[in-house]
C-alpha cells in the first residue's frame, strides 16, 4: 500500500507541474551493487538494485526537491528486510528528502524531509545526526528527517542554522542550532543540539589550511540533569599532491564513554549500513584515505579504519571507471585483519568481500 501511495504521489507531481506549465526537472540512476563474501570454504551472494528518481522545481524565490529510492534486494538483504528467511527478493521503496524550501530576507526556510549537516562533513563526525556509516559506500546519501530548518547567512561564508523536528530519538523532540563563520581561510562553528531524551550535546569545530588541510572537532555529552557526561573528539589533516590528482588524509578519533554510559546515547553507536553489528564503540580510532584520480575517467580510493585497541582493521580499496556520458563501473573489495574477538575479525567478518558496480545516470 505505502509503495502504492508512493508511485501515485510522484505521478501527481508530474501532472500537476506539467498542468501549470511549472518546469520540475526530472533526473535520476539506475544502480546494480552485485556483493560477493568468502568465509573460509563458504561463500554468501547478496545483489542491490537501486533506482533513483530526483523530481526539482526552481523559482525566484522557492525551490521544490524531492529524492525517491526504489530498491530490489537479493539475499540475505531481502530476508532481513521482508522478515522472512525465505524469501529470495524483497522491494523496497523509500523517500531520502523531500522538502520545499522558501528564500527571504530573514533567512531561508525548509519544510519537509531533509538532512540537516551540521560541523564538519565526512566520518567520526560528532555532530553528524545520522551517525551510520555504509561501508559498501561512504559517500551515500543519507535519509533526511521531518523538520523545519532556518538558515540566516550573514555575510561572507557565516550563518546561523537552527531546526525543529518530531522525529527524534526515544520519542522525544529534537532541535539544534550552530553558528558558523570564515576567519583569515578557517571555518570556524558552535553547536548546541538536543537529539532525543537525555541526549545532549554542545561543542565546537574549525577546518583550513596550515601548509596542509587541517580540521578538529570537540563535543561534550550530557543528560537532560547535567549528568552523565563525557567527551567525543577528532583530529585529521589532509594533503594533496600531483597538483590535486592524489589526496591524502588521515583523521584520529576519540570516544570518552565508559560502561556506565555507553547506552545513554544511542547516536555514537555507528550502525553499517549493510549488516546488523554495531561498530566503533571503543575508544580510539583512526581512519585512513588515499584516492588517485589521474584523469575524468578513472579513479582509485583505499579507505581504512583502524581499531587502535586491539589493532584489528578494515581496508576498502575501490576503483571506478567511466565508460560513457553517465554510465559507470567500478569494483570494491573488504579485507578485515583481525582474528577472534577483535572488531574487524574475519572470524566475524568472512574473510574478504568483493563488489562489482554498475551504475547508468540519466
Amino acid at each position: 500500500m505505502d509503495c502504492i501511495k508512493l508511485v501515485i504521489l510522484t505521478f501527481t507531481l508530474l501532472f500537476l507541474g506539467s498542468a501549470t506549465a511549472a518546469e520540475i526537472k526530472v533526473s535520476g540512476a539506475i544502480r546494480n551493487d552485485a556483493i560477493f563474501m568468502f568465509s573460509g570454504q563458504d561463500s554468501e551472494f547478496n545483489n542491490l538494485l537501486e533506482n533513483q528518481l530526483v523530481l526539482q522545481r526552481r523559482a525566484a524565490d522557492w525551490k521544490f526537491y524531492s529524492d525517491l529510492r526504489f530498491y530490489l534486494l537479493y539475499g540475505n538483504a531481502a530476508d532481513s528486510e521482508a522478515n522472512s528467511p525465505e524469501a529470495d527478493y524483497s522491494f523496497v521503496p523509500r523517500i531520502l528528502r523531500t522538502f520545499i524550501r522558501y528564500y527571504t530576507d530573514y533567512g531561508d526556510f525548509t519544510l519537509g524531509k531533509t538532512y540537516i549537516p551540521f560541523g564538519n562533513a565526512g566520518v567520526f563526525n560528532p555532530f553528524e545526526l545520522d551517525r551510520g556509516i555504509n561501508f559498501m559506500d561512504l559517500n551515500y546519501i543519507k535519509e533526511g528527517i521531518l523538520a523545519l530548518s532556518w538558515e540566516l547567512p550573514l555575510g561572507g561564508l557565516g550563518g546561523i542554522k537552527a531546526y525543529f523536528s518530531p522525529e527524534a530519538l526515544d520519542s522525544d523532540l529534537a532541535a539544534g542550532i550552530t553558528v558558523y563563520t570564515n576567519i583569515s581561510s578557517y571555518d570556524l562553528g558552535t553547536v548546541i543540539n538536543r537529539s532525543g531524551r537525555d541526549m545532549n550535546i554542545i561543542g565546537g569545530y574549525f577546518k583550513g589550511d596550515l601548509e596542509i588541510g587541517v580540521q578538529g572537532s570537540y563535543a561534550f555529552h550530557f543528560d537532560d540533569h547535567g549528568g552523565n557526561t563525557f567527551s567525543e573528539a577528532k583530529a585529521g589533516i589532509d594533503y594533496s599532491f600531483l597538483e590535486g590528482k592524489l589526496l591524502a588524509s588521515a583523521l584520529g578519533y576519540y570516544n570518552g564513554r565508559t560502561d556506565e554510559n555507553a547506552g545513554s546515547d544511542q547516536i555514537l553507536n555507528f550502525n553499517a549500513a549493510s549488516s546488523s553489528p554495531m561498530f566503533f564503540t571503543d575508544k580510539y580510532y583512526m581512519y585512513f584515505n588515499l584516492a588517485y584520480m589521474p584523469d575524468e575517467f578513472f579513479n582509485f580510493r583505499l579507505d581504512a579504519f583502524l581499531n587502535a585497541v586491539d589493532a584489528s582493521s578494515l581496508l576498502i580499496p575501490s576503483a571506478t571507471w567511466v565508460l560513457g556520458d553517465g554510465l559507470s563501473a567500478g569494483l570494491q573489495g573488504f579485507v578485515p585483519t583481525g582474528a577472534g574477538r577483535a572488531e574487524f575479525s574475519r572470524d566475524t567478518l568472512g574473510d574478504y568481500g568483493i563488489i562489482i558496480k554498475v551504475e547508468a545516470k540519466l
